[in-house]
């Protein structure tokens, strides 16, 4: 009987050991596939990062700020002046879709904002422009620590996450029985309630506290 049991449990640890491998294997493929995309959707979407290049490129070959704003926007403007909408429409054409969030609108503000400065004080419109440059490759060098930062943290919630349903698979492969006692009326199903209350508000304490620090929030 001990080596039925035995042999019952280390073949679980087989079990549990090649899932988990399965599921590194799923997380690296899918890491891949998303590299693949992103890579394809450079290829497609040109981005704010080129977009500000282009700019940059037309101002230095002598083009006016407000006719390189209209080429890249392939339309002409009404008055010869730049302003937050245009800006905004034409960021949402060029951004990729990762893109599209709060930088996007900080881009647009700092865009009209290099423009003013250039056209009421006469600086050159190239270097605002490398300004914005610098700015949006600062918020693009955040955003990939935080996502690298918080790849673990989500890991770590899912495996955590899946525990408490392994453990009652596993009790049932070792002979304990705990769906019976869960379910039987009285403190199993007391225990089964309390339990489940907590898991529920964990989950959701958890998904809570990751948005709010991706978003910048002090919890």
């Amino acid at each position: 009987m001990n080596t039925d049991l035995l042999s019952v449990q280390f073949g679980v640890l087989i079990l549990i050991a090649g899932v988990l491998v399965l599921s590194s294997r799923g997380d690296a493929r899918r890491r891949l596939e998303s590299l693949t995309r992103k890579k394809a959707l450079n290829a497609e979407a040109e981005g704010s990062a080129v977009l500000i290049a282009s700019l940059a490129a037309l101002v230095r070959n002598g083009s006016g700020l407000v006719e390189a704003y209209e080429e890249l926007s392939d339309q002409r403007f009404a008055t010869k002046e730049v302003t937050y909408d245009r800006v905004h429409t034409m960021l949402r054409e060029w951004c990729l879709p990762d893109e599209q969030d709060e930088g996007m609108e900080a881009i647009a503000v700092a865009l009209v904002a290099s423009y003013r400065l250039s056209a009421d004080s006469g600086c050159r419109a190239s270097d605002c422009l490398r300004v914005v440059a610098d700015m949006q490759k600062r918020q693009a060098a955040m955003k990939d620590a935080r996502d690298g930062a918080f790849a673990m943290p989500r890991a770590t919630v899912k495996l955590l996450s899946g525990l408490p349903i392994l453990t009652v698979f596993l009790g049932e492969l070792m002979g304990a029985h705990p769906l019976f006692f869960l379910f039987r009326p009285g403190a199993g199903l007391g225990c089964l309630v309390v339990g489940t209350c907590f898991y529920c508000a964990g989950l959701i304490w958890m998904r809570g506290l990751l948005n709010g620090l991706e978003k910048g929030e002090s919890l």
